[in-house]
């Protein structure tokens, strides 16, 4: 499935670029639906989705809990609380070799 199938979303996990520790330094999400599998896309591609009024993306702790809304600033990922003790960075986080641009490219027409 795509982000495009969805109207609500929940990040679980987050990939950071090496050397980084702060919301910008995010490079990729891993995401599920209230019910079903997860899936992983780079922050542009999820924050063009959020930009775009397509649907709304919440915090979902390991425990099963819900947490705070997430929002976007241009390519960046952030909730209310924002900064470097932002509650994305409380999340799990995963590596898996996968090259996740940083930017999404959209195609000039």
């Amino acid at each position: 499935m795509s982000l495009s199938s969805y109207t609500s979303l929940y990040i679980t996990a987050i990939q950071l670029d090496e050397g980084r520790n702060d919301v910008l330094g995010i490079r990729a999400v891993r995401w599920c639906p209230d019910a079903g599998q997860p899936e992983e896309s780079s922050v542009g591609d999820l924050a063009h989705w959020i930009a775009s009024n397509r649907g709304v993306v919440y915090l979902r702790w390991p425990d099963g809990t819900t947490g705070p809304r997430v929002r976007t600033n241009g390519d960046c990922l952030y909730t209310s609380t924002g900064g470097q003790s932002d509650p994305l960075l409380l999340l799990p986080h995963f590596t898996d070799g996968k090259a996740h641009p940083r930017h999404r490219r959209f195609a000039r027409r």
